[in-house]
């Protein structure tokens, strides 16, 4: 069985942009009424002030259903893997074979779970977590003694970014932290990943470590 949880959103992580004047498609009309020897050139015009207005229209609200993937959702799996490889893209990186075979083992071993995310009947985004008591794996090497929740990969499609689909994840994973009784959820954020890291610092997270690295010749 899957539990499910509602909630209406948008993404407050940047204040919402002002609309444009509400007589700007008016003047366009004026410019096209008078000057008919530039069709092509007004047309152009209108096109610009459309693309414009799109980029600074406030989102509008959705509805985002969180659920739990279950274990035998082939179709969640497969968007778990192809959100891997858009993140791993993101991260300036192309996912590998062995990645891929990698993330559908860990998938399926159990270790935590993957929160979906759905809206207007579509898989739009998930989150990937698990407990550091129950993985062998990766984040227990962090100082923390007492177990914590591991974000692995948190992911939206591109067309549903910004309209609160991230928050929502991470709203609905911070319940199960409280349910499990763990205290902290820890992630890693790629430097070259500025979005990610923007959001996870709206989120709430702090600096912990740095990672570094020295490229030598062999």
């Amino acid at each position: 069985s899957r539990s499910g949880a509602s909630v209406k959103a948008t993404d407050d992580a940047a204040p919402p942009k002002p609309p444009l004047s509400p007589d700007w498609r008016s003047t366009v009309s004026r410019i096209a009424d008078e000057d008919d020897g530039f069709p092509a050139t007004t047309t152009a015009l209108q096109g610009v002030f459309d693309a414009v207005a799109s980029i600074l229209a406030t989102p509008e609200s959705i509805e985002l259903q969180i659920t739990s993937m279950a274990p035998d959702d082939d179709d969640g799996k497969d968007f778990v893997v192809q959100g891997y490889v858009d993140v791993r893209a993101a991260e300036g990186a192309k996912a590998t074979r062995p990645e891929l075979d990698f993330v559908r083992a860990g998938l399926e071993a159990g270790h935590g779970g993957v929160l979906l995310c759905r809206a207007e009947d579509k898989l739009v985004g998930y989150l990937w977590w698990v407990d550091t008591e129950n993985c062998p794996y990766g984040p227990g090497c962090y100082a923390d003694k007492a177990p914590f929740l591991w974000v692995h990969t948190v992911y939206t499609i591109p067309s549903y970014r910004r309209r609160g689909v991230a928050r929502a994840l991470h709203g609905e994973l911070e319940k199960i932290a409280r349910r499990r009784k763990r205290a902290s959820i820890w992630l890693d954020v790629y430097a070259n990943n500025s979005i990610s890291k923007k959001l996870h610092d709206n989120l709430g997270f702090q600096p912990v470590t740095v990672v570094q690295k020295r490229v030598i010749s062999l």
